[in-house]
């Protein structure tokens, strides 16, 4: 089974010969040459981490793709497409990995709320399903006849200091007069 940083590193390795591929054909455009320069050196840093490292940990759970490199491929490939190509930005590895240990916590958080949503948690058994309380009492009639007459201290107290609770109450009252 291949680790973590092999798995990076021949990723950003189809990344660098993308971009030698792209400099061959657009020869005048340096952004190619500068990326290619830069993740020939990222392939070097990954491989050069130490086994332990925290963010080696964090992106462990990720999968690098092993088809032809593209640059609208996944968040992955989008973001070695954009290493090292711009010529203001000094393209650090450090960064680079910054950046992918975000991608992994996000997708990581995305999987944990469609495992929610579907109601199955992480050990793969079912959610027990949420209990909800009673509904609110509907409202009485002499507060739907206030309502209707548009009398302002029913939706919206007069007096000052008058509660932010009871304006939402009366919100909701308005929503289900309507319904």
């Amino acid at each position: 089974m291949m680790d973590v940083r092999e798995g990076l590193a021949n990723r950003v390795g189809s990344g660098a010969a993308w971009r030698t591929a792209q400099n061959g054909q657009h020869a005048e455009d340096e952004s190619n040459r500068r990326s290619r320069d830069a993740l020939t050196d990222l392939v070097s840093h990954v491989m050069a981490l130490p086994v332990g490292d925290k963010r080696l940990e964090t992106i462990g759970g990720m999968t690098f793709s092993e088809l032809d490199f593209s640059a609208d491929g996944d968040d992955i490939d989008r973001l070695i497409v954009g290493y090292g190509s711009n010529p203001r930005l000094q393209a650090h590895p450090d960064t680079f990995l910054r950046d992918l240990v975000v991608i992994a916590d996000r997708n990581t958080q995305m999987s944990r709320r469609s495992a929610q949503k579907s109601g199955v948690d992480e050990a793969g058994g079912q959610q027990p399903a949420r209990a909800e309380g009673p509904a609110p009492a509907p409202p009485s009639e002499e507060r739907r006849e206030a309502w209707r007459s548009g009398h302002p201290g029913v939706l919206y107290p007069s007096r000052p200091g008058a509660s932010r609770r009871r304006e939402l109450e009366d919100n909701v009252f308005r929503c289900r007069i309507a319904e």
